[in-house]
């Protein structure tokens, strides 16, 4: 039986740590032995379910700091005690895509000599895209320890493994879409086609965003844009559910906007997507992704969803016509979407039936088993 020891960063709950979790719980296959070891804390709950169900845990408790060659140097110094970990155990050490700070574990994977190395790319990632010369040696840096571990690359989206084709050649590389739970808690549109725009704007509409609260998320866009439609006077709420460091900042910029009591923030939610059928409309204004399961959860509750427009979303397999693309820092623009979802009930159904269409694409038990079948097929 192949063991695989799976190495993510932590301190945050993301996309990537709730798939991983679904993967070191699935009963379907026994198959594979799994080993998780964490860098920083994390999440309680998250790290009790896991033990509690018999996964090998190891928490290294490395401080946490937020300079990447600060956190090299931390895990450099801590190479010795993941080694004793790992010496005698895996077939194939897995890491996740906390790219370089991860570059001392790659390091570690070379003198394992027994392990095959899997690396997701959870992102399409802005230093992809860049063409400075800081991103280009680290993109030399990351293609020479690729080749020195040999190194079996997967990335969340065709898209993303298109990319790292072209960035990585020679590079073994294989797509595997992230997936979620199909919902069966889908929204039950409101009749509004026989209500006048001055009614309509007398009703509360409420709207969701699902996601961390850090950089590159984009959130002030979500709050300029609810000040835009109070000006227009609309009546929207807007709950986000998530946690991170910028809550503080997005609070403080809701109250200097004036919208405090349009938007709530709820931080970490067990199962939100149970809860996400309520509303009326979702959000997702991100300056790049992956591969979304917070946007698809949005969409497979039957929401009609604002997404701004990048390309790494759009990678994800969109025709374009499952939600409403905005400019990724257009308030205004984001605004119009919500008025839209407003008055045009008709073709908002229809909008959100699209969506709904999509998502369903994306089964996470199929994503389980493509994962489980290539790490038997690299593991042997």
């Amino acid at each position: 039986m192949p063991t695989v020891v799976q190495i993510i960063a932590g301190p945050e709950i993301g996309g990537q740590e709730i798939l991983l979790k679904e993967i070191l719980l699935n009963r379907k296959s026994r198959k594979i032995k799994h080993i998780l070891i964490v860098l920083h804390t994390l999440n309680n709950d998250y790290l009790r379910s896991l033990v509690e169900s018999g996964v090998n845990v190891f928490i290294l408790r490395i401080p946490y700091v937020k300079f990447v060659w600060l956190r090299v140097i931390l895990y450099f110094w801590c190479i010795g005690k993941i080694y004793r970990i790992v010496r005698d155990k895996p077939c194939i050490i897995h890491t996740h895509n906390f790219l370089y700070s991860a570059l001392p574990l790659f390091v570690l994977c070379y003198f394992v000599s027994t392990v095959k190395h899997v690396h997701t790319v959870h992102t399409g990632g802005i230093h992809y895209q860049d063409s400075n010369i800081g991103a280009r040696l680290k993109r030399r840096i990351e293609q020479f320890l690729y080749k020195l571990n040999e190194t079996e690359l997967i990335a969340v989206s065709f898209g993303v493994a298109q990319r790292l084709r072209k960035l990585f050649p020679g590079t073994n590389i294989t797509a595997i879409p992230n997936g979620i739970v199909p919902s069966h808690d889908v929204r039950c549109f409101n009749d509004l086609s026989v209500i006048s725009i001055n009614e309509v704007k007398e009703k509360q509409f409420r709207g969701v965003y699902v996601g961390r609260l850090v950089k590159g998320k984009n959130h002030s866009t979500i709050i300029f844009a609810v000040s835009e439609l109070k000006r227009r006077r609309y009546k929207v709420h807007v709950d986000f559910f998530g946690v991170g460091p910028l809550r503080s900042v997005l609070v403080d910029l809701a109250n200097r906007c004036g919208v405090e009591e349009m938007i709530s923030f709820h931080g970490h939610v067990d199962n939100v997507r149970t809860r996400l059928h309520l509303y009326d409309f979702g959000v997702f204004p991100s300056e790049y992704e992956g591969f979304s399961l917070a946007l698809l959860e949005l969409l497979n509750a039957g929401l009609p969803t604002a997404v701004s427009d990048v390309v790494t979303i759009r990678e994800m397999g969109f025709c374009g016509d499952e939600v409403l693309w905005f400019s990724t820092f257009d308030h205004v623009e984001l605004a119009e979407c919500v008025e839209y979802f407003l008055n045009k009930d008709f073709e908002t159904k229809e909008l959100s039936l699209r969506g709904l269409r999509f998502s369903q694409k994306f089964d996470l038990n199929l994503s389980i088993m493509k994962i489980e079948q290539f790490y038997l097929n690299v593991g042997l």
